[in-house]
Protein backbone atom coordinates (compact mmCIF):
# COMPACT_ATOMS: atom_id res chain seq x y z
CA UNK A 1 0.00 0.00 0.00
CA UNK A 2 1.08 3.59 -0.81
CA UNK A 3 1.66 5.91 2.34
CA UNK A 4 -0.07 8.98 1.23
CA UNK A 5 -1.41 10.15 4.69
CA UNK A 6 2.09 11.07 6.74
CA UNK A 7 2.00 12.30 10.23
CA UNK A 8 4.93 14.49 11.19
CA UNK A 9 6.51 14.92 14.71
CA UNK A 10 9.55 18.28 14.68
CA UNK A 11 11.54 18.87 17.40
CA UNK A 12 11.23 22.80 16.69
CA UNK A 13 8.26 25.17 14.82
CA UNK A 14 11.01 27.50 13.83
CA UNK A 15 12.81 28.55 10.38
CA UNK A 16 13.59 24.77 9.99
CA UNK A 17 10.13 23.58 10.45
CA UNK A 18 9.11 26.49 7.93
CA UNK A 19 12.15 25.23 5.66
CA UNK A 20 10.68 21.60 5.77
CA UNK A 21 6.64 23.11 4.88
CA UNK A 22 7.90 24.71 2.23
CA UNK A 23 10.34 21.86 0.95
CA UNK A 24 7.22 20.06 0.88
CA UNK A 25 5.05 22.69 -0.96
CA UNK A 26 7.47 22.69 -3.68
CA UNK A 27 8.71 19.10 -4.34
CA UNK A 28 6.28 17.74 -6.88
CA UNK A 29 7.07 14.07 -5.76
CA UNK A 30 5.66 14.81 -2.51
CA UNK A 31 1.97 16.10 -4.11
CA UNK A 32 0.10 13.31 -3.71
CA UNK A 33 0.87 12.92 0.15
CA UNK A 34 -1.15 14.40 2.61
CA UNK A 35 0.78 15.81 5.99
CA UNK A 36 -0.03 16.58 8.90
CA UNK A 37 2.32 18.24 11.66
CA UNK A 38 3.10 18.62 15.00
CA UNK A 39 5.82 19.91 16.73
CA UNK A 40 7.16 19.68 20.78
CA UNK A 41 8.15 22.79 21.40
CA UNK A 42 5.46 25.07 19.37
CA UNK A 43 5.14 28.76 20.34
CA UNK A 44 1.83 28.83 19.25
CA UNK A 45 0.00 26.08 21.19
CA UNK A 46 -0.54 28.03 24.61
CA UNK A 47 1.77 26.06 27.46
CA UNK A 48 3.08 27.67 30.42
CA UNK A 49 5.63 24.87 29.98
CA UNK A 50 7.16 26.12 26.88
CA UNK A 51 7.04 29.80 28.53
CA UNK A 52 8.73 28.76 31.25
CA UNK A 53 11.26 26.92 29.28
CA UNK A 54 12.05 29.67 27.45
CA UNK A 55 12.27 31.77 30.46
CA UNK A 56 15.40 29.53 31.98
CA UNK A 57 17.15 29.36 28.65
CA UNK A 58 16.98 32.81 27.87
CA UNK A 59 19.19 33.13 31.29
CA UNK A 60 21.63 30.26 30.96
CA UNK A 61 19.98 27.80 32.30
CA UNK A 62 19.51 25.62 28.74
CA UNK A 63 21.24 22.85 31.11
CA UNK A 64 19.40 22.72 34.43
CA UNK A 65 17.77 20.07 35.88
CA UNK A 66 14.46 22.17 35.49
CA UNK A 67 15.16 22.39 31.89
CA UNK A 68 15.47 18.80 31.19
CA UNK A 69 12.14 17.99 34.01
CA UNK A 70 10.17 20.18 31.67
CA UNK A 71 11.00 18.61 28.37
CA UNK A 72 10.18 16.10 29.65
CA UNK A 73 6.73 17.02 30.86
CA UNK A 74 6.11 18.80 27.54
CA UNK A 75 6.99 15.72 25.61
CA UNK A 76 4.81 13.36 27.92
CA UNK A 77 2.12 15.00 28.67
CA UNK A 78 1.50 17.78 26.27
CA UNK A 79 2.61 16.10 22.86
CA UNK A 80 1.84 12.52 23.72
CA UNK A 81 -2.34 13.39 23.92
CA UNK A 82 -2.04 16.00 21.10
CA UNK A 83 -0.15 13.34 19.04
CA UNK A 84 -3.04 10.85 19.68
CA UNK A 85 -5.67 13.01 19.02
CA UNK A 86 -3.97 13.99 15.59
CA UNK A 87 -3.58 10.02 14.61
CA UNK A 88 -7.50 9.75 15.84
CA UNK A 89 -8.37 12.48 13.33
CA UNK A 90 -6.04 12.46 10.51
CA UNK A 91 -5.56 8.84 10.12
CA UNK A 92 -1.87 8.40 8.98
CA UNK A 93 -0.66 5.54 7.17
CA UNK A 94 3.08 6.46 9.17
CA UNK A 95 4.42 8.50 11.59
CA UNK A 96 7.73 10.20 11.29
CA UNK A 97 9.86 11.56 14.24
CA UNK A 98 12.27 14.03 13.70
CA UNK A 99 15.38 12.14 15.21
CA UNK A 100 16.29 16.06 15.81
CA UNK A 101 17.45 18.40 18.85
CA UNK A 102 14.35 16.79 21.49
CA UNK A 103 14.72 13.23 20.47
CA UNK A 104 18.44 13.40 21.58
CA UNK A 105 17.95 15.49 24.30
CA UNK A 106 15.02 13.53 26.18
CA UNK A 107 15.20 10.30 24.06
CA UNK A 108 13.59 8.48 27.56
CA UNK A 109 10.63 10.49 27.63
CA UNK A 110 10.17 10.55 23.30
CA UNK A 111 10.78 6.63 24.09
CA UNK A 112 7.66 6.61 26.49
CA UNK A 113 5.55 8.68 24.64
CA UNK A 114 5.70 6.51 21.46
CA UNK A 115 5.47 3.42 23.46
CA UNK A 116 2.37 4.55 24.79
CA UNK A 117 1.03 5.73 21.50
CA UNK A 118 1.76 2.24 20.27
CA UNK A 119 -0.23 0.94 22.29
CA UNK A 120 -2.96 2.88 21.35
CA UNK A 121 -2.13 2.29 17.67
CA UNK A 122 -0.70 -0.96 17.25
CA UNK A 123 -0.79 -1.17 13.74
CA UNK A 124 0.54 2.36 13.15
CA UNK A 125 4.12 2.56 11.87
CA UNK A 126 6.51 4.74 13.45
CA UNK A 127 10.08 5.67 11.73
CA UNK A 128 12.50 7.86 12.66
CA UNK A 129 14.10 10.15 10.93
CA UNK A 130 18.13 10.02 11.27
CA UNK A 131 17.69 6.78 13.04
CA UNK A 132 21.03 5.16 11.73
CA UNK A 133 22.88 8.49 12.55
CA UNK A 134 21.22 8.83 16.13
CA UNK A 135 22.20 5.20 17.10
CA UNK A 136 25.63 6.46 15.79
CA UNK A 137 25.83 9.40 18.08
CA UNK A 138 24.39 7.52 21.47
CA UNK A 139 26.81 4.80 21.04
CA UNK A 140 30.01 7.20 20.94
CA UNK A 141 29.26 8.82 24.05
CA UNK A 142 30.19 8.30 27.41
CA UNK A 143 27.86 7.14 29.87
CA UNK A 144 28.62 6.33 33.93
CA UNK A 145 27.78 2.24 33.97
CA UNK A 146 23.91 3.24 35.03
CA UNK A 147 23.83 5.56 31.97
CA UNK A 148 24.94 3.06 29.87
CA UNK A 149 23.04 0.46 30.32
CA UNK A 150 19.91 3.06 29.82
CA UNK A 151 21.41 3.98 26.48
CA UNK A 152 22.16 0.77 25.41
CA UNK A 153 18.14 -0.38 26.22
CA UNK A 154 17.25 2.86 24.33
CA UNK A 155 19.10 1.90 21.59
CA UNK A 156 17.90 -1.93 21.21
CA UNK A 157 14.00 -0.26 21.80
CA UNK A 158 15.36 2.16 18.11
CA UNK A 159 16.45 -0.80 16.19
CA UNK A 160 13.96 -3.06 17.40
CA UNK A 161 10.87 -0.91 17.37
CA UNK A 162 11.20 2.05 14.34
CA UNK A 163 10.25 0.48 11.13
CA UNK A 164 12.65 0.76 8.60
CA UNK A 165 10.67 1.22 4.98
CA UNK A 166 11.80 2.16 1.15
CA UNK A 167 8.75 4.49 0.66
CA UNK A 168 8.96 6.64 3.75
CA UNK A 169 12.87 6.78 3.53
CA UNK A 170 12.01 8.50 0.21
CA UNK A 171 9.51 10.86 1.86
CA UNK A 172 12.17 11.96 4.50
CA UNK A 173 15.03 12.47 2.24
CA UNK A 174 12.49 14.95 0.49
CA UNK A 175 11.68 16.61 3.22
CA UNK A 176 14.81 16.40 5.95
Amino acid sequence: MSKNRILVLHSFKDKGYESRIQQITLNPALDKVCFSHCCVIDHDRSSTRILELDHLMGHGGNTTDNCKKLRQEIVKEEVGPLLNEQITEFRPQAVIIHGGTIFDAEPGACITMIIDLMKQHPDLPFVLEGKEEWLVRRARKTYSPFERKRAINQNRWVKKNFIDDDEVEEIIKAIF
